[in-house]
């Protein structure tokens, strides 16, 4: 399970790459339901405007997006700290930052496509 569903600087290096995605259909805890309550409002605003199909992109690049910030942190920032963690026991699962990374792109783009509706004088 740690090997296929978590991502971890250790699963990356060995070639798991795919745990840059399949880290988020995991969780541990019950705020599960908190994500899956912002998702269902917010995906079902986005898949409205732009349909499914951009939903589900989204979602993913959320995910490899998150996935690959985790990495970053653990690889330059967590050495840093003061709190020396031994980076092959530490991993994460989970789809908080898929929802967020999806929120953040989501409205990226909502407000990239207003800017270019405003800059062509249809808004």
């Amino acid at each position: 399970m740690l090997n296929h569903f978590t991502i971890s600087i250790d699963n990356f290096v060995y070639g798991r790459v795919h745990t840059l995605i399949t880290n988020s259909f995991n969780h541990s805890n019950g705020h599960i339901i908190y994500n899956m309550i912002i998702l269902f409002y917010f995906g079902r605003t986005i898949g409205r405007w732009y349909g499914s199909d951009y939903l589900l992109k989204l979602y993913l690049a959320g995910a490899i997006t998150g996935s690959l910030l985790y990495l970053l942190n653990e690889a330059f920032f967590a050495p840093l700290s003061k709190k020396k963690i031994d980076p092959a026991n530490n991993y994460a699962l989970g789809n908080s930052y898929n929802i967020s990374g999806s929120v953040g792109l989501g409205g990226l783009a909502i407000a990239a496509v207003a800017w270019a509706r405003k800059r062509r004088g249809r808004l």
